[in-house]
């Protein structure tokens, strides 16, 4: 199965260096315009500059309470963190789990009421 995908792709590969190689000039015009349409939208800001903005960062925060906390209490004292956080004049957006399934090597998916 693998080697038939493998020579499917190699044979597919060949076509198009075969059509890139005997079409240099149509190719070459192809890239350029390109290039240059690139260039048009980052000037218009239709795209940015830099593919990750270098303040932009993202952080995680795991919160665990009593082995008896209930939903419904982990919620509430979760929202009290989350108020406290999203009141930072560097925070833009949040996104809470709260007892939701754990994610992550090893995980069974399974929630915990008691976390967050």
């Amino acid at each position: 199965m693998v080697r038939k995908q493998l020579t499917t792709f190699i044979d597919w590969y060949g076509r198009q260096l075969e059509w890139v190689l005997s079409h240099k000039l149509i190719f070459s015009g192809i890239v350029i315009f390109l290039l240059v349409m690139t260039g048009v939208m980052m000037k218009q800001g239709i795209i940015g500059k830099e593919m990750m903005s270098t303040g932009d960062q993202e952080s995680s925060l795991n919160l665990e309470y009593d082995k008896t906390t209930t939903v419904q209490e982990n919620n509430i004292r979760t929202q009290r963190v989350e108020n406290f956080i999203l009141q930072q004049p560097e925070v833009a957006t949040l996104f809470s789990n709260i007892a939701g399934p754990s994610t992550g090597i090893g995980s069974l998916g399974v929630g915990s009421a008691n976390i967050s």
